[in-house]
């Protein structure tokens, strides 16, 4: 029954697929062929093959990712859906099927209780950084228009020696629009830059330095979310939801929300 749940969220994307690539496209298809026929080891090179070279397409992620629920592979399935939804919020498949799996799982507590992660939770984790960055741009050119507008009606005034018009509301409503956005921009910004991670190991000991033989601060369990802080060689300094920070080697955690500036 649950193979069959996950199919049915499948099978819809043949025909709404973002691959205009034909190499990339032959090679989707062939992912979903192999899916259908739970053949997955060759299911999960094909989709591995699209990603590698359209790493942003969150279809075949959303794909990758059931195709590694069903080899058992549930941490870096999960770590994918997420990727999925970083890439596209309001992709509902790929959210549906992170809630179904999560439902079995340990309830993991926040990042952390600030107001800024509630804002990121409700509502900055919903919308793309284009989203913001259109509206901005939209709203910057209709205050503008807008406001040339009204400065040429104003001079006209001035010239046939009538009055001079009152500022408009549209224009101030326009210039309030525009610095919401540009705030809204400039936090996700902000939010992007401190990017998170999903543990795809069963158990990781969270260590107190990049080093094996550093104490054990706290274990990390499968498909919890991190802060992703640093990188030191083959390890990744992360911080926790009980706000603990400390170091687990790179191959447990994949990034899966905001870029890395280190």
């Amino acid at each position: 029954m649950k193979k069959l749940a996950f199919l049915i969220l499948i099978v819809p994307l043949i025909f709404c697929t973002p691959l205009k690539a034909h190499e990339l496209k032959k090679s989707f298809e062939e992912g979903l062929a192999a899916y259908q026929k739970q053949n997955f080891k060759k299911a999960l090179s094909a989709f591995q093959a699209v990603i590698e070279k359209d790493p942003y397409n969150y279809v075949a992620l959303y794909n990758l990712g059931l195709t590694q629920y069903q080899l058992k592979q549930e941490g870096i399935a999960l770590a994918n859906w997420r990727r999925a939804i970083g890439i596209s919020p309001l992709f509902i498949p790929a959210r549906k099927a992170l809630e179904h799996v999560l439902k079995t799982k340990e309830v993991f507590p926040p990042l952390s209780n600030s107001l800024w992660e509630m804002l990121h939770l409700s509502f900055f984790i919903y919308f793309p950084l284009d989203f913001f960055w259109g509206g901005l741009l939209v709203a910057l050119l209709l205050s503008l228009w807008m406001l040339i507008k009204f400065l040429g009606k104003k001079k006209k005034h001035l010239k046939d020696n009538l009055p001079p018009p009152s500022f408009p509301v549209s224009v101030t409503i326009s210039l309030c629009v525009t610095v919401v956005f540009l705030l809204a921009f400039g936090f996700k910004i902000w939010d992007l830059a401190h990017p998170r991670g999903t543990i795809t190991a069963k158990q990781v000991a969270l260590h107190s330095a990049p080093d094996k033989q550093s104490s054990t601060l706290i274990e990390v369990s499968l498909g919890q979310e991190v802060f992703v802080e640093k990188q030191s060689g083959p390890w990744r300094q992360v911080l926790v939801s009980s706000g603990i920070s400390g170091w687990i080697p790179s191959s447990s955690v994949t990034l899966t929300y905001g870029f890395q500036l280190w």
